[in-house]
């Protein structure tokens, strides 16, 4: 994730970085919730919603979930 963000882009490649993080995220976050890093994954989720294009989306709170369940041990 940070590698998509930190590059350095043309104007006319933008559309191209939100792209690749819209696609990014919902991959991200479920990793990090699977493995055990919630924290991490909590920050990716809550990055700019405009960004994931999850705005308060059933996906956010799908993954929300994911967060929690890896934070507080749930099966």
């Amino acid at each position: 994730m940070q590698s998509v963000t930190s590059l350095a882009l043309d104007s006319q490649l933008e559309p191209a970085r939100t792209l690749a993080l819209r696609r990014l995220v919902p991959i991200a976050v479920s990793v990090y919730s699977k493995n055990h890093a919630p924290l991490k994954g909590l920050r990716v989720a809550l990055q700019p919603l405009s960004t994931c294009k999850y705005g308060f989306s059933a996906r956010l709170y799908c993954h929300l979930l994911l967060i929690s369940r890896s934070m507080f041990g749930l099966v």
